[in-house]
């Protein structure tokens, strides 16, 4: 299941921009958030949840070490779900 959660402002607290998991019945260690700047994978790790980066040209500078995929895109890499769920 792929899920989405957006907010306008970038000032939410950390773990409400992803919640914990509980809004889909899934542990945090098992969701993976894909973002593309390093305030969504603070968000995502500060959650306690894994985090795949997929960097934009204004956030490819950003430092992503605590990401546990860094990529373009997840098309031109071949990233599939098994791949996500190896992570």
């Amino acid at each position: 299941m792929i899920y989405n959660v957006c907010f306008e402002k970038m000032n939410q607290r950390i773990d409400a921009k992803h919640g914990d998991g509980h809004a889909l019945r899934v542990e945090k260690e098992n969701c993976i958030i894909v973002e593309d700047s390093k305030i969504g994978l603070q968000a995502a790790t500060g959650a306690g949840m894994k985090c795949v980066i997929t960097y934009t040209p204004s956030t490819k500078s950003q430092d992503f070490k605590d990401a546990v995929l860094v990529v373009e895109d997840l098309a031109s890499e071949d990233i599939t779900l098994s791949k996500l769920l190896s992570l």
